[in-house]
């Protein structure tokens, strides 16, 4: 990984390298600002022993952690899968946080995802394409897609190991390697995700 996960410098370097799809986290801040974010606690990535929900978005700024407005900004003409996290939508409420994400979304450049199935159907409510994250690929995971059909699909690769459902798109994160892209591949799964752009166009 050549730049800190969640960072316009790692929007920007994979817009630049070709990405057509770009996927990135969204936390909230104290202020209610969408932050470029994936743990809640900012200890794993910038050293602070605190939530983003305790810290506003300019203090945020002050330690790195950049807005989601800065992270649309970098797309180009890449679509974006804005993932909403869990964290958020239990300490602010899924249409708080829904509303506030999607002040920033372009509906014609932006999936908004999410584990949280119902912040989805809000954003597809307002014209979103959206996206389920699984947990696993359980028969309750399956009723869930089959029932809300969702446009896109994401799994775990570790979860995939069979030929995946049909009927959505699927993207498959944490590939690491290009053995495991075409195992992948073969199952059905139809975008990759991975924080090793450059190695893996090599």
């Amino acid at each position: 990984m050549e730049h800190r996960e969640n960072s316009v410098a790692a929007i920007r370097s994979a817009v630049e390298l070709g990405a057509r799809f770009v996927e990135f986290d969204v936390q909230m801040s104290s202020d209610m600002v969408p932050v470029l974010m994936h743990d809640a606690c900012l200890l794993r990535t910038v050293g602070k022993d605190r939530d983003s929900f305790d810290t506003s978005a300019q203090g945020l700024k002050a330690l790195g952690v950049e807005p989601l407005s800065e992270g649309i900004a970098a797309l180009g003409d890449a679509t974006a899968f804005v993932e909403i996290k869990r964290d958020s939508v239990t300490k602010f409420g899924a249409r708080a946080v829904v509303d506030r994400v999607c002040q920033h979304c372009p509906p014609d450049q932006c999936v908004i995802i999410s584990f949280d199935y119902d912040a989805t159907l809000l954003a597809r409510a307002k014209g979103y394409r959206i996206g389920f994250v699984l947990p696993d690929m359980g028969k309750r995971s399956r009723a869930s897609c089959d029932v809300h059909k969702p446009e896109y699909v994401f799994v775990d690769q570790k979860h995939v190991t069979g030929p995946v459902w049909p009927g959505f798109l699927w993207v498959s994160y944490e590939v690491a390697d290009r053995a495991m892209a075409a195992r992948l591949i073969g199952y059905g799964v139809d975008l990759l995700e991975t924080m090793r752009v450059r190695q893996m166009l090599q």
